[in-house]
């Protein structure tokens, strides 16, 4: 259920928009809402939601699982609706 998942997501401490938490689990649940926005095709929420997850990455991240978790589901999301529209 993507409705669920973006709800669970949002209702983190971690995702408040007072909060400077850099762990795993923050790049995690970020990761997680921002999938289910663009499984949802909600694409601005999406993008802003994106900002978020930028400081996760990088060159020396220490949370690079979540990248590529990130970019590989993403990636395939993406994928899917450009073979739709063709």
């Amino acid at each position: 259920d993507l409705q669920g998942v973006e709800r669970l997501a949002r209702s983190q401490p971690s995702h408040s928009p007072h909060s400077n938490a850099h762990s795993f689990h923050a790049a995690e649940v970020a990761r997680h809402l921002i999938e289910a926005l663009v499984y949802q095709r909600r694409w601005p929420e999406a993008e802003a939601e994106f900002e978020t997850f930028l400081p996760y990455t990088g060159a020396r991240s220490l949370y690079r699982s979540s990248v590529q978790d990130f970019v590989h589901n993403i990636g395939l999301a993406c994928a899917l609706v450009w073979i739709e529209a063709t």
